[in-house]
């Protein structure tokens, strides 16, 4: 009996350490399952705090652009005119060619209005005398037009009586005495910064950069505000300028500020002088 007493202890003792090893290795797996899903939900936890990071570093760096976009957009660019066909007729010279035997024709984009066959036109801008003429001709990719209007693509103008000389790039047709050609005015502009393409560096009042009006630059000089001493790239400034050369300007032309080829700044004329 005592063997078989032994015996059966011995397959006791067997199966409970069986079932603790079982147990224990359960618990080891539970264990590992809980620290698994704690890792993850961890990570889970710092990645949407990092997007959400980033997100609003992207929403605030969108709302500093757009900022600085609205106050660029509100000096009037001249990239998107709004063409007035029942405003009195302007046109920007572009180009000028002479067909031997017909005359002189004049190529370039309507700015406004609208031109006839017939209407009297006035040549002005830059050095040249201010010239009065008739529309004889209006032709479109080789096709004659009894009339243009703007917002077309650009149109060839044949001119009476006019020559080669008498008109160049820069100047403008327009109906008679309803602009004139000036060099000193004022102005609202804007001043690129250098992520912009702009200038990295102010300039002071001696700074002298080309005025781009529709088709020409200007070398002109800029005189600041007795308040102001340095302009910064970024700032929205009041400047009077004096043109080497007259242009054919009204309140709210606008144009571009070059400097080697490059804009570095906008402006719309705010003031003009006789």
């Amino acid at each position: 009996m005592d063997d078989n007493f032994n015996y059966n202890n011995a397959n006791n003792n067997k199966k409970s350490y069986a079932i603790m090893g079982l147990a224990a290795i359960i618990s080891i797996c539970l264990c590992i399952c809980i620290c698994v899903f704690m890792y993850f939900k961890f990570n889970d936890n710092n990645n949407n705090n990092v997007d959400i990071s980033k997100q609003n570093v992207m929403d605030n760096n969108i709302n500093k652009e757009d900022n600085s976009n609205n106050e660029t957009k509100n000096i009037i660019s001249s990239e998107r005119p709004k063409f007035n066909v029942d405003d009195s007729f302007l046109m920007q010279v572009e180009d000028v060619t002479t067909f031997t035997g017909r005359g002189t024709v004049i190529t370039g984009t309507i700015q406004r209005g609208t031109i006839k066959v017939n209407d009297q036109v006035q040549i002005i801008g830059l050095d040249k005398e201010t010239k009065t003429t008739t529309v004889v001709g209006i032709e479109r990719y080789g096709k004659t037009l009894d009339s243009a209007a703007a917002g077309v693509d650009i149109i060839g103008l044949l001119l009476k009586g006019i020559a080669e000389d008498d008109v160049e790039r820069g100047q403008v047709v327009a109906e008679p005495n309803t602009i004139s050609a000036r060099t000193k005015f004022s102005a609202e502009a804007y001043i690129l910064k250098r992520e912009e393409g702009g200038r990295k560096n102010p300039f002071s009042e001696d700074y002298r950069p080309n005025f781009y009006f529709r088709t020409i630059d200007i070398t002109g000089e800029i005189k600041l505000p007795n308040e102001t001493k340095m302009v910064m790239p970024g700032d929205t400034i009041n400047l009077d300028v004096a043109l080497m050369s007259p242009v054919a300007m009204e309140i709210g032309t606008t144009f571009n500020i070059r400097e080697g080829g490059r804009v570095v700044g906008r402006g719309k004329v705010t003031k003009i002088y006789e």
